[in-house]
């Protein structure tokens, strides 16, 4: 099995790449920790540091995305938040530049760190999206508006 994440450094540059194109770069998110620990780490060694996704898509999001959520204990929902915020952490602390090379589609958490990213595409047509949450009947969704209206499809200029 090939490495989820790749790292490779090329004098002052530091390369990090989502490497499961099979599964359209979805992480756990252990590897995601790992892959925040990368930023950190390339940050304090690079100049720079370029993110992208191998395949045809740069990243649809978290492993678990699109399958039934299972009930959570609030302290695993809580670690599993942190996972996420540590991720963005490692995005907003490095004192280097990160360009995200993005092909294909971005969505979820991906679309989040293309965004975090200084991105370039690669595509012509590349698209970034939020998965619109599940809704619950007979009371307000917990989710802002602002949420549900996240999908947006960026067109060649």
């Amino acid at each position: 099995m090939a490495d989820p994440i790749l790292r490779e450094k090329n004098e002052e540059i530091t390369t990090i790449t989502l490497n499961r194109p099979e599964a359209g770069n979805r992480q756990t998110d252990a590897t995601w920790s790992q892959v925040a620990q990368m930023f950190d780490d390339a940050a304090k060694e690079s100049r720079a540091i370029v993110f992208k996704g191998a395949g045809d898509d740069f990243c649809l999001g978290r492993e678990a995305m699109g399958q039934p959520a299972p009930v959570l204990e609030a302290y695993t929902v809580r670690d599993r938040s942190e996972t996420i915020f540590n991720l963005y952490g490692a995005f907003r602390n490095a004192k280097v530049p990160i360009i995200g090379v993005v092909q294909g589609r971005a969505v979820g958490l991906g679309c989040a760190l293309a965004a975090s990213a200084m991105s370039r595409s690669r595509a012509t047509r590349p698209a970034f999206s939020f998965p619109r949450p599940p809704t619950v009947s007979c009371r307000p969704s917990p989710f802002p508006r602002w949420w549900t209206a996240c999908h947006a499809r960026l067109q060649p200029s």
